[in-house]
């Protein structure tokens, strides 16, 4: 799928969304990862063949370089993937898209901009000093189109 593809499957999805809730309110305060789950389970693999896995949902704990090495696995395993994380600093908690990884950084699809977060600043522990992003591990999504 290209990037066009998921662009136009994230505005139906939207759209949908604002159908059955009749409000707004998800895109000022956001959706937690079991709405999420929910979207992909009725909405996504249904009306689209995009199938999803949380291969961290049940993990205590997990070493960065792990969950680094599952990414860069998944992503670069076929040309219709994408995953879904949940990233925390010391001043809000964001959901973004993964189009890419490299050994030292994510590239995330954000509302509207490109973002780059380097390894170095991540953590699946906690925040601390250079440490500013804690990727939310338990929070992934890994997506499959046909």
């Amino acid at each position: 799928m290209s990037f066009a593809d998921w662009q136009l499957i994230f505005l139906k999805m939207l759209k949908l969304q604002l159908k059955q809730r009749k409000s707004a309110n998800f895109l000022v305060y956001g959706i937690n990862e079991v709405k999420i789950a929910k979207l992909l389970r009725h909405i996504f693999k249904p009306q689209f063949g995009i199938s999803y896995s949380r291969p961290f949902q049940r993990r205590k704990q997990l070493e960065l370089s792990d969950f680094w090495a599952k990414l860069e696995a998944f992503l670069h395993n076929g040309n219709n993937r994408c995953v879904i994380i949940c990233y925390s600093t010391e001043s809000f908690s964001h959901w973004s898209v993964v189009q890419a990884i490299s050994p030292n950084r994510l590239v995330l699809l954000d509302s509207s901009h490109k973002k780059y977060i380097n390894r170095k600043a991540c953590s699946t522990d906690e925040i601390s000093d250079g440490k500013a992003f804690l990727l939310e591990f338990t929070a992934t999504f890994f997506l499959e189109g046909k």
